[in-house]
């Protein structure tokens, strides 16, 4: 019982409850004897009040009034409430009866009081003592100190069998609302697969990456994971050798993300080019895209059920940030408003070959880089050469400087075997080209599998 005082000096008084009470008049008419009287009174049926508030910082009170059986309020709960944290209580003063059978306790746990030398105007059926309790949205506990208890409970009027006595309770392991309890566990049931489905789309990602590849980005809402919805399309590129993210699957990751962010723009923010966003599964789908026109290796697919609907609003949007950025985007607004069948596969094939361009694109970039950085490595280590030759005439050493020129040249003849190793293929290949007839079979989407 009791309310939670506010951490502050000043004192509160809060009080509650109901107070019934009957009138009732009665009249007798003459029956013959000569007489007639009448009778009125008031008669109080019902009575709860709850007087609390706070006393000072963590201490509080509480008390309360009830109608013994014959209607007459008496003080059933008196008492003082330190609140030592947000789980735990220590109250001294009467409670009313906590521990009964009506609760599951034990036969052994059940402590009264009811002989207890008392003033009548307190209840003396309540227990009078000290009490810890520990509360959290799953168990209670309740440990008492009283001033008497009967193991038997066969009688009110029997005397107690101990001076004091101390007693446990535990309430119950799944107190309180049942369905926040259910809603916790799915909550947390959906993190756990939101972390788990973000784990393998960077681990995509960063594939991809490695190998100058290109994965495609679904734009769509989350019933176009039902094959029915979705057509099959992701699973066309998906054969084709296009890797397929969905929007939850790319990671939150602040510090992943802000690689790929200028500094100081907010990696999770939409507000740039949607300021008035609404809705929630809009508002990923516009996300989506800005992380897909900074990531150089991801491609849009957007899909959408419904040419006019709930994804009308973003379709200004999403092509604005396509036509800015420049990113490889392939939209599909209405694949419900028509029989997809052959069309779908042709804008499929149409897709794929502009995806495999960008492929190459991003192999040539990654070769001219891997060029840029062997002629700097190559000059780097002419120029610390020249430097140790400058100072072995001086009769000097720098053995930092030496260390720098082996790790330099470890990796200066590294690039040379890589580079005889591509030389000697382009040969091989050239000279079986032409002395040998090699074989192959065309696939569905026209490309030749060497056998």
């Amino acid at each position: 019982g009791g309310c939670r005082p506010s951490r502050s000096h000043e004192q509160s008084f809060g009080i509650d409850g109901f107070i019934a009470t009957r009138f009732e008049y009665n009249h007798r008419e003459d029956d013959g004897t000569g007489s007639s009287d009448d009778s009125s009174g008031f008669e109080n049926t019902a009575t709860r009040l709850n007087f609390r508030g706070s006393l000072y910082d963590d201490f509080g009170y509480w008390a309360r009034v009830n109608a013994d059986d014959f209607g007459d309020p008496v003080i059933d709960a008196a008492m003082i409430i330190w609140h030592i944290n947000e789980n735990t209580n220590l109250v001294a003063g009467q409670f009313p009866n906590l521990l009964t059978r009506e609760q599951g306790a034990p036969v052994d746990w059940l402590q009264t009081a009811e002989s207890s030398p008392t003033n009548f105007t307190f209840d003396q059926f309540a227990y009078k003592g000290v009490m810890l309790g520990y509360h959290t949205p799953r168990v209670i506990f309740r440990g008492i100190i009283n001033d008497g208890y009967r193991s038997t409970n066969n009688s009110f009027f029997e005397e107690p069998s101990a001076e004091w006595a101390v007693a446990g309770q535990v309430v119950g392991m799944a107190v309180g609302d049942e369905s926040d309890f259910a809603t916790e566990q799915a909550l947390a049931a959906l993190d756990r697969f939101d972390q788990d489905i973000q784990e393998k789309g960077k681990a995509i990602l960063d594939q991809v990456e490695y190998d100058n590849k290109i994965a495609i980005l679904v734009l769509g809402r989350p019933y176009h994971n039902d094959p029915g919805l979705h057509h099959g399309i992701p699973d066309e590129f998906q054969v084709l050798g296009y890797p397929i993210l969905s929007i939850r699957s790319i990671p939150k990751d602040r510090d992943w993300l802000q690689r790929f962010y200028d500094e100081g723009e907010d990696v999770l923010s939409v507000n740039d080019v949607w300021p008035e966003n609404y809705s929630s599964n809009s508002a990923q789908k516009v996300w989506a895209a800005k992380f897909a026109s900074r990531h150089p290796n991801v491609a849009i697919l957007d899909l959408s059920s419904f040419k006019c609907g709930h994804d009308a609003p973003t379709y200004g949007i999403i092509d604005s940030i396509v036509a800015k950025s420049g990113v490889p985007s392939s939209s599909l607004h209405d694949i419900d408003a028509n029989r997809p069948g052959g069309s779908i596969k042709i804008r499929v094939k149409t897709y794929a070959h502009s995806l495999k361009l960008r492929e190459e694109h991003l192999e040539d970039l990654a070769s001219r880089r891997e060029e840029l950085q062997r002629r700097i490595d190559e000059k780097r280590l002419e120029l610390l050469r020249m430097k140790h030759d400058q100072l072995a005439r001086n009769r000097r050493a720098d053995l930092g400087l030496e260390r720098q020129i082996h790790e330099l040249t470890e990796k200066v003849n590294r690039y040379r075997i890589e580079a005889s190793k591509i030389e000697e293929d382009g040969t091989l290949s050239a000279e079986l080209s032409d002395s040998l007839i090699r074989l192959g079979k065309k696939t569905k989407d026209g490309t030749v599998v060497r056998v």
